[in-house]
């Protein structure tokens, strides 16, 4: 049998929290699935972002997300997901978790884009039989209503750390 391959979306607020790396553990150890995860850096971002005097930015329709204008301000919002990709890839690895990251930016010639990990779950779901978005408890319902038309087929299912007990 086919290992099932899982793209896992974790919010950057939640991805050093021991539930989600033991689900993460579950998912490849007992459940053997080949996992791809993509770590958000959202508030990452935003406090950098204020931390150098600029504007958060505006937030474009799911599931675009959050939009900069200048050239300053999408490097430090690409910087912060190389960062937080890297730093959960080493979580990961100290936790003998085998998964490959995609990061929440892509190299277009030398530029390095920013790109919301909702629209990286959308672009990349259809090379994936099943995806987890983690989100925050407050966040739930609305993300569940933000992907309810690119889930006609069920696989994005949409949980919280208070989901996690159930696994």
């Amino acid at each position: 049998m086919d290992q099932i391959k899982c793209l896992f979306k974790v919010s950057g607020d939640l991805f050093d929290k021991d539930r989600t790396l033991n689900l993460l553990w579950k998912l490849d150890k007992e459940y053997h699935y080949r996992l791809a995860v993509i770590p958000g850096a959202g508030t990452k971002t935003s406090q950098a972002l204020e931390k150098a005097g600029l504007p958060v930015g505006d937030y474009l329709p799911f599931p675009k997300g959050r939009v900069v204008r200048d050239f300053k301000s999408r490097c430090i919002q690409a910087k912060e997901a190389m960062i937080s990709g890297k730093e959960f890839q080493t979580l990961l690895a100290t936790k003998n978790i085998r998964a490959e990251i995609l990061f929440c930016a892509e190299k277009i010639g030398e530029i390095l884009r920013p790109i919301n990990g909702d629209e990286l779950v959308i672009k990349n779901i259809a090379f994936y039989d099943i995806a987890f978005v983690l989100t925050t408890d407050e966040r739930k319902e609305q993300k569940i209503k933000d992907f309810a038309s690119y889930n006609a087929d069920g696989k994005i299912t949409i949980i919280t750390p208070s989901d996690l007990w159930s696994f």
